[in-house]
């Protein structure tokens, strides 16, 4: 049987190996038939070595998967015997017979990337997994046995006519298993593709019909809304003479650039009056005025009748009045009008942290003698600071109030506090600070900021604030 079907084999490959046609695997699936010739088969099993004698052929049947163009799926069943080299086994006992089952993947090189896909020789390579069944037919050492090995190699499938191929290949098989040794594997044989091959389309464009462009603007007449007259493509062929966005059919000024708002006339002058209806083109005004503006006696661009500082040139945003500064308060509001200052402190400048921590500093320590109005000598240099301080922001004044412990009478307490807030202002006064920027007065133990049970607390009630404020 084994014969009679290699004898098929045969002469099928004879059949073909003449004829010219394209190459297999442009369908589904492909069929293939093979003999197989394996060298150095050594399965090491009940005492047998290594086998280097001709054997016999062993046919094969698989099929490839066809993924796609370069990745194909082999599933292949087959037999293949083998010769011992013991010389004094009989002869009808020195066949090994094998039934291999094997599966793997194939890479095609005729891709259509690296070559075409009907490309006649077309290589490939594959890797498979092996399990091969041994049968050992001799009475004294027979017996049965698996083995699995892994076959690495390629081939070339040489295209003979559409859908069929001679393939030829080898590969090296490593053993996996202790009763299966490395071996040679080379094969021959047919491979059919299954169904119909894929076929290329060819297209036949027809021939194209005259296109008409009547006006020669480059625009055909399919696609012109205005075929009589050229215009241009971003307007589907029709004009804009001003060339301001607005077709002519829709420019009520066609002639003359202008504005899509004003269905394409101009408004020179941007006071929303079209120059056709303005008597000041040129000139920004108001519609009661027929485009011509409004009086403005200080030339701010604020008309008179709305500018709070019609006689002084000034800032729209503050209507019509000046800000010198740029602080944001008007000059007639602005205590600093040549200084920037928040609207908060009447346009001046806020006072730096440093001076205000100066001023909380001499209320803890300018000092009195005790129970009178008389600065002690150590607490001048703390009122020379703040001198320094109110010369430095010239715009503010100063309100200084005293205060007192509850030690002694509420009324006593009272005028003692109200003396030595007098004797710091004049102390202020006496340096040069103007009289109309100093005011004093008293509060006694009504304000208490400390706890008058302590010590520490009734010193921190004899004080004296120095609080600074712009009028």
């Amino acid at each position: 049987m084994k014969k009679f079907l290699a004898l098929i084999l045969c002469v099928a490959i004879a059949q073909f190996s003449f004829a010219q046609g394209s190459n297999v695997g442009n369908t589904r699936f492909s069929f293939g038939l093979s003999m197989d010739a394996i060298d150095q088969f050594t399965p090491e099993l009940d005492g047998f070595q290594s086998f280097k004698k001709p054997m016999d052929l062993g046919l094969r049947a698989y099929t490839w998967i066809n993924v796609n163009s370069s990745l194909a799926v082999e599933l292949g069943l087959g037999t293949a015997g083998i010769r011992t080299n013991e010389i004094e086994a009989p002869l009808n006992e020195k066949n090994l017979h094998f039934f291999n089952l094997d599966g793997g993947l194939v890479y095609k090189f005729n891709n259509g990337y690296i070559l075409r896909e009907d490309f006649p020789v077309a290589p490939f390579l594959f890797v498979k997994a092996r399990g091969s069944f041994m049968e050992l037919t001799r009475s004294i050492t027979g017996g049965q046995a698996w083995g699995v090995g892994l076959p690495l190699g390629g081939g070339i499938n040489w295209g003979v006519q559409e859908g069929i191929a001679l393939q030829t290949s080898v590969a090296y098989t490593f053993g996996l298993t202790d009763n299966y040794d490395n071996n040679l594997i080379w094969s021959v044989g047919v491979l059919f593709d299954l169904g119909d091959t894929k076929k290329k389309e060819i297209i036949v464009e027809p021939e194209p019909e005259p296109v008409l462009d009547t006006d020669g603007d480059g625009i055909i007449d399919d696609n012109d809304e205005c075929v009589d007259v050229p215009g241009l493509a971003k307007f589907n062929g029709c004009p804009d003479t001003d060339d301001d966005g607005i077709v002519d059919a829709e420019d009520d000024c066609p002639e003359v650039t202008g504005l899509a708002r004003f269905n394409g006339c101009p408004d020179t002058d941007g006071d929303g009056i079209i120059d056709g209806e303005d008597d000041c083109p040129e000139v920004a005004g108001i519609p009661s005025l027929n485009g011509c503006p409004n009086p403005d006696a200080d030339g701010d661009g604020v008309p008179d009748a709305d500018d709070k500082c019609p006689k002084v040139p000034g800032i729209a945003a503050l209507g019509g009045c000046p800000d010198a500064d740029g602080d944001g308060v008007i000059d007639s509001e602005d205590r600093c009008p040549t200084e920037v200052g928040p609207a908060s402190n009447k346009g001046c400048p806020e006072m730096e942290k440093e001076d205000v921590e100066k001023l909380e500093f001499a209320a803890k320590n300018i000092q009195f003698e005790t129970g009178s109005a008389v600065i002690k000598t150590k607490s001048f240099s703390v009122l020379d600071e703040i001198i320094a301080i109110l010369n430095k922001y010239d715009n503010y004044s100063v309100k200084i109030g005293g205060y007192t412990d509850n030690v002694g009478n509420d009324a006593s307490n009272m005028a003692l506090s109200e003396k030595r807030a007098q004797s710091a202002a004049t102390y202020l006064l006496s340096k040069g600070i103007d009289e109309s920027r100093v005011t004093s007065a008293g509060y006694g133990e009504t304000q208490p900021i400390g706890d008058n049970a302590t010590a520490a607390g009734r010193a921190l009630n004899r004080r004296v604030v120095f609080e600074l404020y712009i009028k």
